[in-house]
């Protein structure tokens, strides 16, 4: 299916064949994901497909195609802009047409990203992870995280709390680092550390750092303690440490702290602080968000109650 792009011409008198014979490519990455997308016709009257790297090209992103009878040239700034023009090559390869054409596409938004939950035993294999990978950067994503809430990662400080099947191996995190750069997605680790921290609270070792030790009532039924005590400096000790364990091995410069849905907050051990619930955010917030320069990352995150 060809996905709307900013410029489509066709040329009624000319016609192009729908097989690619050659391809020509001088990134060596670009060259594979290329020759993978787009199996090479051994038939001598199949096009010739040049990708080149052109500084006119403005968006970093962007691409134009050009074709004639015996030729298709791809035309991008970087090697990203050309990936996604070959994805529109292939799309117009299978169109119900064989006129020749030019295209010219970019995005509208530099960030295109997609979260997905891998925690309360929603760790998907590394196979599927691959499979789903290749789908978002067809889709054209270019920043993915992963979810993680409890014991979701390989938590080289607090293995004794993982259990089989439900979290995800340093091992696979770094090998799936590694594949999204080839589909120019930019891997950016996720995990929560306010609330969400129900699977910790229900340690023995942690129990004390809930904010309501008997947790709260919530959506007419009596729910366990999720929410840290923003007062407590073991909070922000433990938290401090999951970050340390994740993030000294990601390469991106992004970081999602989340911190969203504290749900307890303000109305158990930090209630007597005259603070109200804003302020116990912000000031919690602030300082996980100097731990996180310190670790030269920048911070996202979101709250929502």
């Amino acid at each position: 299916m060809l996905y709307k792009v900013k410029k489509l011409i066709y040329h009624t008198d000319e016609f192009i064949s729908k097989q690619i014979s050659k391809i020509n490519c001088s990134d060596e990455n670009l060259n594979f994901l290329a020759c993978d997308m787009i199996p090479l016709s051994s038939n001598n009257d199949g096009l010739i497909l040049n990708i080149i790297f052109d500084p006119k090209i403005k968006n970093i992103e962007g691409y134009q195609i050009l074709t004639t009878p015996k030729e298709v040239t791809i035309l991008a700034q970087k090697p990203c802009g050309a990936f996604y023009g070959i994805n529109t090559l292939v799309a117009m390869l299978d169109e119900n047409t064989n006129k020749c054409f030019e295209i010219e596409d970019f995005p509208d938004l530099a960030i295109r990203g997609v979260m997905l939950d891998i925690s309360r035993s929603k760790v998907p294999s590394l196979e599927t992870l691959k499979a789903l990978i290749k789908m978002f950067a067809k889709l054209r994503y270019n920043h993915l995280q992963l979810y993680v809430e409890g014991f979701a990662f390989e938590y080289q400080s607090f293995k004794k709390y993982l259990t089989k099947n439900n979290y995800i191996s340093l091992d696979d995190y770094l090998e799936v680092q590694a594949f999204v750069k080839k589909y120019y997605i930019d891997f950016v680790p996720n995990q929560n550390g306010l609330g969400h921290m129900s699977e910790w609270l229900s340690q023995e070792e942690f129990k004390n750092l809930a904010e309501c030790a008997d947790g709260i009532y919530l959506w007419g039924c009596n729910r366990a303690p999720s929410t840290l005590n923003p007062l407590d400096e073991r909070s922000i000790a433990l938290v401090k440490k999951m970050y340390s364990d994740m993030l000294k091995y990601t390469t991106s410069k992004y970081f999602n702290m989340n911190l969203d849905e504290p749900y307890e907050l303000g109305l158990g051990k930090s209630k007597d602080s005259n603070l109200t619930k804003e302020q116990l955010y912000i000031d919690y917030f602030l300082k996980l968000y100097e731990e996180v320069k310190n670790i030269k990352k920048h911070p996202c995150f979101g709250v929502m109650y």
